[in-house]
């Protein structure tokens, strides 16, 4: 019992110290969406991962009218928010920020996350195997990639929660994903951390077969 009492309990984060004012985790992803500037004070609120991450997906649920960017899958109980800048890699403002994720559905998260597929800089879906040529693929395994490449992604209808130009940087590099002939998405005039200049990295020409297996690791 000493050792309860004497523990210093204020020196871990409350991840329900924004339920004190009487918000939930609704109303902060009304807060991100009305407004991604606020996703380093909303952050500052939560502090652990596990809520933060449902407040970042029900942000990003409502940024992407509840579909799977890729695919436009609308099952609810199947959309993810994934990030672009790994979460131990972002700064507070990016592990809750729209514009650090995209919704996806289960399937694409797994493929996105294992740089299989992507969204290019002019919005259209990007897969790695646009041919077939890493098969076989049966008939779903091709609707779910091969189909979907060069289609128009789903992205948001306000374009402050489109993903920022510093993020898909950071995916593409990551991913040694690089392109030609797309035209990078204007910036926002207004920005989400800082005014950074599109980066290079998504202009490059395109180099897509780099992976001897299109199977994910077991």
């Amino acid at each position: 019992m000493e050792q309860v009492t004497s523990f210093p309990w204020d020196e871990i984060a409350n991840p329900f110290l924004y339920a004190a004012s009487g918000d939930t985790e609704e109303d902060l992803a009304e807060r991100l969406v009305a407004n991604p500037l606020q996703s380093e004070d909303v952050y500052a609120l939560v502090r652990v991962r596990g809520p933060a991450q449902s407040i970042f997906r029900k942000a990003l649920l409502r940024a992407y009218d509840y579909r799977c960017a890729i695919c436009g899958l609308s099952f609810q109980d199947a959309l993810e928010a994934a990030h672009l800048i790994p979460w131990p890699q972002a700064t507070p403002a990016q592990r809750m920020s729209p514009t650090n994720g995209v919704l996806l559905c289960s399937i694409h998260h797994r493929l996105f996350d294992h740089g299989m597929i992507t969204i290019g800089p002019n919005w259209t879906v990007r897969y790695f195997d646009p041919r077939g040529r890493e098969g076989p693929y049966s008939a779903i395994d091709e609707q779910v990639s091969t189909t979907l490449h060069g289609k128009p992604a789903i992205m948001p209808a306000d374009p402050r929660h489109h993903p920022a130009p510093e993020a898909l940087a950071h995916h593409y590099k990551r991913f040694e994903w690089s392109f030609d002939g797309d035209v990078p998405p204007p910036l926002s005039s207004t920005p989400v951390w800082s005014p950074i200049p599109h980066p290079k990295e998504i202009g490059r020409e395109e180099t897509l077969f780099r992976r001897a297996d299109h199977r994910l690791p077991a």
